[in-house]
């Protein structure tokens, strides 16, 4: 077999058909790259003219005037087949050489084990993959339960396959039902962002990046994407429209105050015992609290106010909720349970198979740092997805090792700014 260039159109059907397929392997994502300075090949093995295995990788050139090489989640292979992945990996290797690289990372899309939404694990480990690549040459960089690689090792998701947004519903926590309830009380809108308003959206990623000490994208990079990606990306903004919301919030008082009024009338005509009491009180709660809504929505400068973006990906038999952001100041209008749960419903729409709720910590403690990203995730009742993480097949000791020596520094220097 010889290592050939593929056709765009060719290369993105069987990606997306592939069972580790991702919209990271399409040349869609090779062309948005390009705008960060990486150049992209599609690449791969045919036989009796149908491909067998391919890839797209990514190239950088280094300060060191040598090229890094990237496949985002890893070949389109059978990782089990060690003849195949052998010989493919063989000829990739002398690609790159060609190219004066001096590196390959791959982060495979291939799942080593799955967990309950504990974190529990179950089922077999799937440690035949990461034995063929250590085989071959690969280095593992290890099983981390955080963010130190370049994709996230632990996901979630859930199945929404022949299913109903009545059926999911029930499968929600507890906690999650009350809070998707009080979406409707609170009168928060959502709507798919157009061109126009990806400013809005991105800005909100910006400050969420910002107050978690994350670097972001430009919105002109997000555009881009857009324009690549078509329909198959779209950014959703949360928001309250002040009319809409301050009319809800007195439809509501006027409900309660009429539920107070048949209190009072009970209360004339019975014995007021501990029920009706509580029953007064809770009223009393709820007017008080519709007030302070009104004064708060009152108080806003715009007509809309924009709290929350998300941003979704629509590929094949899956949905991801790839970024999201939230104004801190407005988390009392839940905005992520608003996005989420318009994405999974959009998810329903299009006949998806499943939602994948993307990155995660794998430390399901809850005093742990990052449980924040999996707490609001979890009540939707995921099944957390573990892959097998990030490798290294080293092609040049000397410029890798030099590499990372410049790239620490870099980094240091960086963080003193």
């Amino acid at each position: 077999m010889k290592l050939i260039s593929i056709g765009e159109k060719e290369f993105y059907n069987y990606a997306i058909n592939h069972p580790n397929g991702s919209f990271y392997q399409t040349p869609q994502w090779g062309k948005l790259k390009q705008t960060n300075g990486w150049k992209y090949y599609l690449l791969g093995y045919k036989e009796n003219k149908k491909i067998i295995c391919a890839c797209m990788l990514l190239e950088k050139q280094t300060p060191i005037k040598r090229s890094i090489f990237y496949c985002p989640k890893g070949f389109l292979i059978d990782y089990n087949d060690f003849e195949l992945l052998k010989q493919f990996t063989y000829d990739l290797k002398k690609f790159i050489i060609e190219k004066k690289g001096f590196m390959l990372k791959i982060d495979p899309n291939v799942v080593y084990q799955l967990r309950n939404k504990e974190g529990i694990p179950f089922g077999n480990k799937n440690d035949i993959v990461i034995d063929n690549l250590k085989k071959i040459g690969f280095h593992h960089f290890g099983f981390n339960n955080e963010f130190e690689t370049m994709q996230p090792r632990f996901l979630c998701g859930i199945n929404i396959e022949n299913t109903t947004y009545d059926d999911l519903i029930k499968t929600f926590t507890k906690n999650t039902k009350k809070r998707l309830l009080e979406l409707k009380n609170l009168a928060v809108q959502v709507k798919k962002a157009d061109k126009s308003e990806y400013s809005i959206a991105v800005n909100i990623l910006d400050e969420t990046n910002h107050r978690k000490h994350l670097a972001g994208r430009p919105c002109e990079y997000y555009i881009k994407m857009k324009d690549l990606f078509k329909d198959q990306i779209d950014f959703y903004l949360c928001y309250i429209d002040k009319k809409i919301a301050i009319n809800k919030y007195k439809e509501l008082i006027n409900i309660e105050q009429s539920n107070k009024e048949k209190i009072l009338n009970k209360m004339k005509t019975s014995i007021v015992g501990k029920k009706l009491n509580n029953d007064m009180e809770l009223c009393c709660r709820k007017i008080s609290l519709l007030e302070k809504r009104i004064e708060e929505v009152e108080s806003f400068k715009e007509d809309k106010t924009y709290i929350g973006s998300l941003l979704s990906i629509w590929m094949g038999d899956e949905s991801i909720t790839l970024l999201s952001g939230t104004v801190s100041k407005y988390k009392n209008f839940l905005p992520k349970y608003a996005f989420y749960d318009e994405h999974i419903k959009e998810s329903l729409r299009q006949k998806k198979k499943y939602v994948n709720f993307f990155g995660i910590s794998g430390i399901f403690d809850p005093k742990s740092e990052n449980y924040g990203i999996y707490e609001i995730k979890k009540g939707f009742n995921p099944q957390v997805v573990e892959l097998i993480g990030e490798f290294d097949l080293i092609i040049n000791r000397f410029w890798y090792t030099l590499y990372n020596i410049t790239f620490k520094i870099y980094k240091a220097l960086k963080k003193k700014k």
